[in-house]
């Protein structure tokens, strides 16, 4: 029978606000875009098909795929954004008997693997499951007296949870399920209704994953991705790079060609630097931060745990758990707040509603082309729209909207010195 893995590509990426410009898992991270991370650790595993379901105006998407090489690929195309449920019965004519369902930010391969080793002798469904502390938040498994899974209920309310069974977001699935899906009346969770009736009706093997399968909901959670790249990644040979022996560069450093460290600069590893990124004379860069391909810190500049984008240049100040764009120009004395006063949790505002980060550390998320004048500065959590211009000397302490002016205005007062 033929190995297949289906991806869900699909969807407005909303909550990915402000780099919801194309999916999601088209963000560039360490020099390929993120799913092409995950198309590069399935490749490991000898699967003999890919099925991906986009969105039929993302355009960006299909040129990668279609473009793709060493994987056999099919596209499917969602028509409009209408929950995971609607995503998969958009591939059905694609589907294998039995196949295997995630999403393209499974930038770790072993999830896939996991799930493969151990549904390789059964024919009916398998669910990938982990331990959480936060069962309200998530579709949470329930179980009969001998311990089988009889069903799902998604987000039960606090203290009432069956279990803290989470679902983790990839499955075993088959025919049988399609079928069950199709007369699942449809509603934003049409998906886990389904996987209930079906548990109800059929046994279902549970697969528990005892670590923790990374989410991409929002943006900040591209920093744990960030993280989990930046460890598999090893030095390229061949590449031609320029280190001033002025500059000091201790740890694991990953530079592509055309990448420079300038005199008395610091990298800390693990980093990366990309084609042509530049980290300026007595600049610092350190702590899994990223300079995306032509990036540039210029002079003085102290970056940690940070993504710069492609084209993206800071002339001077410090940036920390932040992640800008492509194409944005910072000036001189930029500052980025990355913690409360006091410490606590940061909250973001997500489409109107207050989410927490559930870290007490995270800094500026800074869309497209965005133009910052000299000695601004960013609040903790704060999201800048792609196309804003941010004024001279401006702190900016809510979120802003794409192509948004904002500046501070000042009183100037002039008097003859006697």
């Amino acid at each position: 029978m033929k190995k297949q893995i289906v991806l869900l590509a699909a969807g407005a990426s909303s909550r990915f606000f402000p780099f919801n410009g194309t999916h999601k898992s088209m963000f560039v991270i360490c020099g390929k875009p993120i799913i092409g991370w995950t198309l590069g650790g399935i490749k490991k595993l000898k699967i003999d098909e890919v099925v991906v379901v986009i969105s039929e105006a993302d355009k960006e998407i299909k040129n990668y795929l279609s473009n793709y090489k060493g994987l056999d690929i099919k596209i499917a195309y969602q028509k409009k954004a209408f929950g995971m449920a609607d995503a998969l019965l958009s591939a059905e004519e694609l589907l294998e008997e039995s196949f295997i369902l995630g999403f393209p930010h499974f930038v770790n391969e072993d999830i896939f693997k996991l799930v493969l080793e151990k549904t390789k002798n059964i024919s009916s469904v398998g669910v990938l499951v982990e331990k959480t502390n936060r069962p309200w938040e998530y579709g949470i498994l329930s179980y009969d007296k001998s311990g089988r899974a009889i069903g799902v209920v998604e987000k039960p309310e606090k203290g009432k949870e069956p279990s803290d069974d989470r679902i983790s977001g990839c499955y075993f699935l088959n025919k049988k399920f399609i079928g069950v899906l199709k007369n699942t009346p449809e509603s934003e969770y049409q998906f886990e209704a389904a996987l209930d009736t079906y548990m109800k009706n059929e046994s279902v093997s549970i697969i528990r994953n005892n670590s923790s399968v990374m989410s991409l909901k929002y943006p900040w959670d591209l920093f744990a991705i960030k993280a989990y790249i930046l460890d598999q990644l090893t030095q390229e040979k061949t590449a031609k790079y320029d280190i001033s022996p002025k500059a000091v560069v201790r740890g694991k450093v990953v530079l592509e060609d055309g990448a420079k460290i300038l005199d008395f600069a610091i990298v800390e590893g693990p980093a990366y630097l990309g084609k042509n990124a530049i980290v300026g004379a007595f600049s610092v860069l350190r702590d899994y931060s990223v300079l995306e391909a032509d990036a540039q810190l210029e002079r003085y500049v102290d970056c940690t745990r940070s993504i710069i984008g492609q084209n993206s240049h800071v002339h001077s100040g410090f940036i920390g758990d932040t992640i800008i764009g492509k194409g944005v120009r910072v000036g001189a004395g930029f500052i980025t707040g990355n913690k409360r006063i006091d410490r606590n949790s940061i909250d973001v505002e997500v489409k109107s509603k207050k989410v927490s980060t559930e870290s007490s550390r995270l800094g500026a998320l800074i869309g497209d082309n965005v133009k910052m004048g000299i000695n601004a500065s960013v609040m903790p959590g704060i999201i800048i729209g792609s196309g804003s211009i941010i004024g001279p000397s401006t702190i900016v302490m809510s979120n802003l909207p794409e192509k948004t002016l904002f500046y501070s205005e000042q009183k100037t007062y002039t008097k003859q010195i006697k």
